[in-house]
């Protein structure tokens, strides 16, 4: 049995009964929000899930297990680099137009964007314009996944400070593109777009082999709420992102932001 009060950050006093789970059990037997109990010890209430400074492990099962592949562990065993206070993200497919050019960029995208570990599983459409500057020359259009640490789609309303890196020319090229803010609800969000595209040669002019680009953009958000629209939106999701880790994608987003 595990007693708790209702406050957003409680001590929470577990002893062991005929349910609590050994450590050992495989994770198919364990139930997703159930607690894992150890005797008289104290435990903390971290928004979402309940959680242990001594282990540095929640006691309940990360919603996005699937995709993190680490049911208990906080922030990727990195709590002194990384957060993960609901274990929920996005994750989106996108297609974009680029191009550099006297020193300035811009881009605009759209993304078929949808939550990861949520029970409202909100699918929708982000709609991005960016701007800046850059090192180098060209013209892109791209296909890429999105992802970001967001808990709704709304976390993604800008506006946000980008950085990414072009690399190829010729007829093809890879494409990274990080972006860091505070959401609509002045949450920080992070999140990094990974990807590749063909470029396009304006009046014979090829792409520089590598190009360095970074500036502001602003978003455009709009959840879809029709569930005969939503369902197959879903489903083509599904099609267009099979065994995308987000949580390492993720890690190494928040790499490149640590290092910008």
């Amino acid at each position: 049995m595990c007693e708790h009060s209702p406050n957003t950050r409680v001590a929470l006093r577990c002893s062991l009964s005929a349910q609590s789970k050994p450590a050992n059990e495989p994770l198919s037997q364990v139930k997703v929000g159930e607690p894992r109990c150890h005797e008289g010890i104290a435990r903390e209430r971290r928004i979402d899930r309940y959680y242990d400074p001594v282990t540095g492990e929640f006691l309940t099962m990360d919603p996005q297990s699937a995709q993190t592949g680490e049911p208990y562990a906080y922030a990727g065993g990195d709590p002194v680099n990384e957060s993960d206070p609901t274990g929920q993200d996005t994750l989106g497919v996108c297609g974009a137009i680029s191009g550099s050019a006297l020193g300035a960029a811009g881009f605009v995208s759209g993304c078929l964007d949808r939550t990861v570990g949520t029970p409202n599983d909100d699918i929708g459409f982000v709609g991005t314009v960016g701007v800046g500057g850059s090192a180098g020359y060209g013209a892109f259009g791209s296909v890429f996944v999105q992802v970001s640490n967001a808990d709704s789609l709304d976390d993604l309303r800008g506006p946000f400070a980008w950085f990414g890196i072009t690399i190829g020319g010729g007829t093809y090229g890879a494409q990274a593109i990080a972006f860091v803010g505070n959401g609509a609800n002045n949450r920080s969000i992070f999140g990094i777009e990974l990807g590749a595209g063909r470029a396009v040669n304006v009046s014979g002019v090829s792409s520089s082999p590598f190009i360095i680009s970074g500036g502001f953009e602003t978003t455009g958000v709009h959840i879809v709420r029709q569930w005969w629209l939503a369902d197959p939106l879903r489903l083509l999701w599904d099609v267009l992102t099979p065994g995308v880790n987000v949580a390492e994608v993720l890690s190494f987003a928040r790499s490149i932001i640590n290092r910008v």
